[in-house]
């Protein structure tokens, strides 16, 4: 399978950068929710480019390569990144027991909403840190501020 990295851009500004196989650079769905917002208002807008940057036989190697950019770049959309050097690890064939994330976003109150549901159904914090990019000590906050009916702290917030 053929992995590649690529790039969102508008009228030169880089938005976003991802790593995907098949059509998935053009699949504007699936994001986070900042991103759809401001996808819908510029959709059919000329200034809108998508760029392949990088192939590759190995999942691994575009992760990297993705998390680097993220790192080095800090497109305005990406959530959050991966830190690269846990995918050089394990392009090194190193075992790595998580995943460092640096944490570039907040949440909104949907997020929380979500956050709570999913743990209601028993998923992991860990995964939902993931999903969300946000560290999972703040994931625990959130969970304990919400069960003893407190507010969430303001800098927490979007």
């Amino acid at each position: 399978m053929k992995y590649y990295v690529y790039t969102h851009t508008y009228n030169g500004v880089l938005l976003y950068v991802g790593k995907g196989t098949g059509d998935r650079c053009h699949q504007l769905s699936k994001r986070n929710q900042q991103y759809n917002n401001f996808l819908s208002s510029i959709i059919f807008d000329t200034g809108f480019k998508v760029e392949k940057l990088i192939e590759t036989d190995n999942e691994l190697e575009a992760f990297y390569i993705e998390a680097e950019m993220i790192k080095e770049l800090k497109p305005k959309y990406n959530a959050f990144y991966p830190n690269p050097e846990y995918f050089k690890l394990l392009l090194d064939g190193k075992s790595v027991k998580c995943v460092p994330i640096s944490i570039n976003r907040k949440v909104s109150e949907s997020d929380i909403s979500i956050i709570n549901k999913m743990v209601e159904q028993g998923i992991d914090i860990g995964t939902i840190g993931l999903r969300f990019g946000i560290a999972r000590q703040i994931i625990e906050k959130i969970i304990r501020y919400t069960k003893e009916g407190k507010r969430i702290p303001k800098s927490y917030m979007l």
